[in-house]
Parts: C-alpha cells; sequence; structure tokens
C-alpha cells in the first residue's frame, strides 16, 4: 500500500510541474496582442526547461521505483 501512494504522489508532483511550465508561459506570453505556435513556444523557452527535467527526473524515480515493485513480487 505504501509504494501505490508513494507513486501517486510521484505522478501527482509531475503532472504540477508539467502544468506549471505551461501555465508560467502563459503568463508570460499574456500582453501578446496575437497568438499563435510559435510565439508560445517561444514563450516556454523562455520559462526554460527546469520544471520539464524536474518532471522527467521524477517520472524515472517512478518507473525505478515501479520496477522494484514487480521484481519484490
Amino acid at each position: 500500500m505504501e509504494n501505490k501512494i508513494v507513486g501517486a504522489i510521484f505522478c501527482f508532483m509531475s503532472a504540477v510541474l508539467i502544468s506549471a511550465r505551461y501555465i508560467s508561459a502563459a503568463i508570460f506570453m499574456s500582453g501578446v496582442v496575437s497568438w499563435n505556435a510559435t510565439l508560445f513556444a517561444a514563450g516556454l523557452e523562455c520559462v526554460g526547461p527546469f520544471l520539464a527535467i524536474a518532471a522527467g527526473i521524477i517520472v524515472a524515480q517512478l518507473s525505478r521505483q515501479k520496477s522494484k515493485i514487480f521484481i519484490m513480487n
């Protein structure tokens, strides 16, 4: 049961970090008069890769934990 809770927490943290990246890019681009995909991609570049990297680390940790669960069972 503890492993399921930890896995759910990791998934939640990853989802929060990924959504925070897109929300912060949208806030950064809020002063733009017209929107298109190219401008939003530029906004994502301005936000930086830190949130995506942190979410990737959490997902990698989750997959390592799941493989340990399968080995134990």
